[in-house]
């Protein structure tokens, strides 16, 4: 049965073409959610909502329908359970280059992001003849074992009715000071959060607001790896199924770790004595490899039960496709570390100076890692996914700067609504 959305697309001819794109995503990834390219679907609503493609213009929208609204074009992974996600709708890298928010307090920053937001939606509407009232976003929702659509009003900001709020989403009496890399607001239509160290926009979209539809199923072709290198294009292009997709995987969840201290919400430091430096500390004779990775309390506290009891060893997978055994230690869980530690540091370090004679250097000329050496390669924190229910395989690798700060911001966020 057709379903109508905001656009009026035909949701069965549309779930078609996402059924092809989802059948390739063991070309890419081995989750259980297909993996969508973005510009797949742009191009796929434009060809079955029969619009003008904005796509590759660099602007506010991604097409523009017959009748001239306006639309911004989305795909992103979604728990339907949370029914809600943050996602960029606006870069401002190059006003931040030229000082725009610089040491702006937050209530001055989300004032100059919304106006420059505003000005840019309307400028793109003028420029490219789009009608700016009635635009809307369609959003591709990509789930476990499918995906659905969701479609919701994109409209300016409201300037005059900017409030600040809570990292859960409740209104405050005034912006706190310390929203020193977020800041959040709501003009009481939609909740925005602005990342002052990306320079991002981020919008709120839920489910309970807007069109969504029913889930629709996309089928993975499990074995594509295997029809390429046999020459089966007929297999390849089968979109009847002949090859079942399988269960779908569980998803036991993921942290990130940070590799420095967060005792300090100003500066980013590492430990010159313990974390990653454990070894240059004192006390006793120490070797190059003894150290751990650091669980901040804040880890055990919004996703308790994560990891195994204190001292209970698991495998622990690393990117080099090496398994390692491996436990959290130490008073209050706080610390990740292999059996015998000299072993994951051994990646770790490696992965940090590029090479491990250069690491192993550092002992003998008591040189401990300090937060430059994790800004110089871009990764200041790890990544860990737990892969079973027992909780005895995990997965680790390396998370780019700021995935801890988003990583604490999206739990505590969806924790609260």
């Amino acid at each position: 049965m057709t379903q109508i959305s905001y656009s009026q697309i035909d949701i069965a001819a549309y779930s078609k073409l996402m059924q092809f794109a989802g059948r390739l995503s063991r070309l890419f990834s081995d989750t259980p959610t297909p993996l969508i390219d973005y510009r797949f679907v742009e191009k796929a609503f434009v060809a079955v909502a029969g619009a003008r493609d904005l796509s590759r213009k660099d602007i506010s929208y991604d097409a523009a329908m017959p009748n001239g609204v306006g639309v911004g074009v989305k795909t992103f992974g979604f728990s339907a359970s949370a029914g809600h996600k943050l996602e960029k709708v606006a870069e401002f890298t190059k006003d931040a280059k030229n000082g725009e928010f610089a040491g702006f307090p937050p209530e001055a920053v989300a004032s100059v992001v919304s106006e420059l937001r505003n000005v840019r939606l309307r400028s793109d509407a003028a420029e490219f003849g789009v009608t700016l009232d009635g635009s809307f976003y369609h959003c591709l929702l990509r789930v476990a074992g499918g995906a659905m659509v969701h479609e919701e009003d994109m409209v300016p900001i409201d300037q005059e009715a900017i409030k600040p709020i809570s990292a859960q989403g409740k209104l405050l009496a005034k912006f706190p000071l310390e929203m020193k890399d977020h800041v959040r607001f709501t003009d009481g239509i939609k909740d925005y959060t602005f990342n002052r160290s990306k320079n991002t926009l981020m919008q709120r979209f839920r489910l309970s607001t807007g069109f969504t539809s029913p889930k629709f199923d996309l089928s993975i072709q499990e074995n594509i790896w295997g029809l390429l290198l046999a020459g089966d294009l007929d297999g390849f292009l089968n979109l009847d199924g002949q090859s079942s997709p399988g269960p779908i995987a569980e998803s036991f969840g993921e942290v990130v770790l940070p590799l420095y201290s967060t005792q300090s919400s100003v500066i980013k430091t590492v430990a010159a004595k313990s974390g990653i430096n454990q070894w240059n500390a004192g006390g006793r004779q120490r070797s190059f490899g003894e150290a751990y990775i650091p669980i901040p309390r804040k880890v055990h506290h919004l996703n308790p039960g994560f990891f195994p009891p204190r001292d209970k060893k698991f495998d622990l997978h690393l990117p080099s496709g090496e398994v390692v055994t491996a436990k959290v230690c130490q008073d209050g869980s706080k610390a990740l570390m292999s059996d015998p530690n000299t072993v994951l540091c051994g990646w770790l370090f490696s992965t940090i100076d590029g090479d491990y004679s250069y690491a192993e250097s550092r002992l003998a000329r008591r040189l401990p890692y300090t937060y430059d050496d994790l800004a110089k390669i871009g990764k200041d924190s790890v990544r860990v996914k737990r892969m079973d229910a027992e909780g005895t395989k995990f997965e680790l690798e390396f998370a780019p700067i700021d995935s801890y700060e988003d990583f604490v911001a999206g739990a505590e966020e969806s924790d609260t609504e």
